[in-house]
């Protein structure tokens, strides 16, 4: 059965990828259903940054090998890149942009599934029966912009 899908427009203000994924799990169909949609309809792209410090304190204390390769090529302890996760006056293009996406899906047990403008597709999250959140990354207009995809 093809997806029914519809695109809604995030401003790209540094809080693009944790608004559209707010967005998409406000229009969700699973919204009311799945705990994890269900608290992610309810945040602010505040409280969603904040709500990451948990899973990020997990992926730290397992040695994550995504992590440490992150840390090692960047040159930044994890320390650092927390401080990055929660700050309203940091923009989205950071280094934590690589692993927010991880952390989101291991907390709200979904699945991340990026498309960008050329079709190309992305899933983060290691349960295929998740909850989908669908993503479209569009690189066109600036760095990285996300806007939800809500199944309609």
């Amino acid at each position: 059965m093809p997806r029914q899908l519809r695109l809604i427009r995030i401003e790209g203000d540094g809080d693009c990828f944790f608004n559209a994924v707010i967005q998409t799990a406000r229009h969700h169909p699973h919204r009311g259903r799945h705990s994890g949609v269900t608290r992610l309809a309810g945040l602010t792209a505040q409280e969603l940054r904040a709500a990451l410090c948990q899973p990020f304190s997990a992926m730290v204390a397992s040695d994550n090998e995504t992590l440490l390769n992150l840390m090692a090529a960047e040159r930044i302890t994890a320390e650092q890149i927390a401080d990055l996760l929660p700050s309203e006056e940091r923009r989205w293009d950071n280094v934590a942009v690589d692993i927010t996406p991880m952390l989101a899906a291991a907390e709200f047990e979904a699945r991340i599934h990026h498309v960008d403008q050329s079709g190309a597709a992305h899933d983060v999250g290691d349960d295929p029966a998740a909850a989908e959140l669908v993503l479209f990354r569009d690189t066109t207009r600036h760095m990285e912009h996300y806007s939800a995809r809500p199944r309609r």
